[in-house]
């Protein structure tokens, strides 16, 4: 982030360039999965709650990833603070009905509610819960962004 500052790189562009491909990625794949997977069939009358709580995952995951960029000094920084993330995002939800602690770290981390709503649906029912912990974490991550980009652009002015 501080060597695209130097190069003259605005944070409007920053910003847009870091969320603009990931979001359309993200979508068209909230799209085309349940298509290509055949879940599809288990989503009719919930695409609107599935669509939710993907866009919601899924900006829950994009925010984070810019903190650790905004926050890390190299690129090697940021890529080795991701990996870890990367792996609980990956693979939490395949291991959370092992073992109860897993399950319990599961629903309260961003992956939680969109495991939940998979995890109902594929017995026949709908989740009705609110998303608490995606918001929680999604309104969380846009307030440290805000706070991290603010610190680092009166860094830079300095």
């Amino acid at each position: 982030m501080r060597a695209l500052m130097l190069a003259g790189i605005n944070s409007f562009e920053y910003i847009a360039a870091t969320l603009f491909f990931p979001v359309i990625i993200g979508l068209i794949a909230l799209a085309a999965v349940p298509q290509l997977t055949g879940t599809a069939k288990y989503l009719k009358g919930n695409v609107g709650p599935y669509m939710l709580l993907g866009l919601m995952t899924m900006l829950v995951v994009v925010l984070l990833n810019l903190m650790i960029a905004i926050a890390s000094k190299t690129q090697t920084q940021a890529q080795i603070t991701a990996l870890p993330i990367t792996l609980m995002t990956t693979f939490l939800p395949m291991v959370a009905g092992i073992h109860p602690v897993l399950q319990v770290i599961n629903n309260y981390t961003f992956m939680g509610d969109f495991t939940l709503f998979f995890n109902n649906i594929s017995i026949g029912k709908v989740s009705q819960s609110p998303p608490y912990a995606s918001c929680i974490w999604l309104i969380s991550l846009i307030i440290l962004n805000v706070l991290l980009f603010k610190r680092n652009q009166r860094q830079h002015v300095k």
